[in-house]
């Protein structure tokens, strides 16, 4: 079930998402007024996200460069979230889709080549 989720991207949506919330929590001075609520949901998430990622690649058999971009991505999008929340409450919607559409259409040509031994 881990796989078949991390197959389909929903890792990516996931960190981008939480970025996106993070973005908006920010900008809206969450993080001040809530800090403790704020930093303990954030670092709970990244590191689950974490976990989830080095589980994938001991117990699934996911390669080492995948997991290495996945983690920094994580790292990149929580960065532009903390570093100009205005702007990454625009870009990262955006970066996001177009991050899902590139790991969906690397999967599918991953997938043809399994099948077409040429």
């Amino acid at each position: 079930m881990l796989k078949e989720l991390y197959d389909k991207a929903a890792l990516h949506v996931l960190m981008f998402g939480m970025a996106l919330a993070a973005a908006v929590e920010i900008d809206e001075k969450f993080h001040v007024e809530y800090a403790t609520i704020f930093y303990s949901c954030h670092t709970f998430f990244i590191t689950i996200i974490i976990a989830l990622v080095i589980y994938n690649h001991n117990l699934l058999g996911i390669s080492l460069s995948r997991c290495v971009r996945d983690l920094v991505i994580l790292v990149g999008v929580y960065g532009m979230a903390a570093s100009s929340p205005k702007l990454a409450i625009y870009s990262l919607p955006v970066l996001g889709i177009l991050t899902s559409l590139c790991f969906y259409y690397e999967r599918k040509r991953s997938k043809a080549s399994d099948f077409n031994p040429s």
